[in-house]
């Protein structure tokens, strides 16, 4: 049930008036605005989650790639990127079930798909999708010691998402935004 609410709000940054979407990541402008303090023009960046955020950070980087799990809104999505997206659709491995963490076995090829894009270092990562935490694991391999991590509602409410700080290093906190390294010996 929650999950299909967060769902539905999502959804509703599609504006049915005029079919177009809005270019805002949904979190509030404070995080969007610090996130945008760590990216430039050089940079390779990966998300998990598309939407506003790829409209909004893409443009502030040299390549973009965006993996998303929900074909309905790939659909309203694709057409509306800008010429440095790599956006792809990976379906579910498996049914889905209500709860917001998903396991690795029902989103495996949605994590794994960072295997198959021929990148070998990201500089900047976003994850906003499914599957959070194995996504951020299967991206350790792709991340330098300055690479950075975002990870959306890092919060008290989900306290299952602070177990990838046995591999990253929280270096800054902004609300539900977590800045994060990989540690050392990652």
């Amino acid at each position: 049930m929650l999950a299909m609410q967060k769902w539905n709000c999502c959804l509703k940054i599609f504006n049915e008036k005029n079919k177009q979407m809005t270019r805002q990541p949904y979190f509030p402008e404070h995080q969007r605005k610090f996130m945008q303090t760590y990216l430039n023009k050089t940079q390779t960046m990966i998300e998990w989650g598309s939407g506003g955020s790829t409209f909004s950070y893409a443009p502030l980087v040299k390549e973009y790639y965006s993996i998303e799990s929900n074909l309905k809104w790939y659909n309203k999505v694709k057409s509306k990127m800008s010429s440095n997206v790599h956006l792809f659709y990976v379906s579910p491995n498996e049914d889905l079930n209500t709860k917001l963490e998903h396991t690795y076995l029902q989103f495996k090829d949605y994590v794994d798909k960072v295997h198959t894009l021929g990148v070998k270092v990201f500089d900047i990562a976003f994850i906003d999708g499914r599957a959070r935490i194995h996504c951020a694991h299967a991206l350790l391999p792709y991340l330098t010691k300055d690479s950075i991590l975002f990870f959306h509602d890092f919060v008290d409410t989900r306290p299952w998402y602070r177990t990838i700080l046995k591999e990253y290093d929280c270096i800054h906190m902004q609300a539900s935004l977590a800045v994060l390294k990989k540690h050392e010996n990652c």
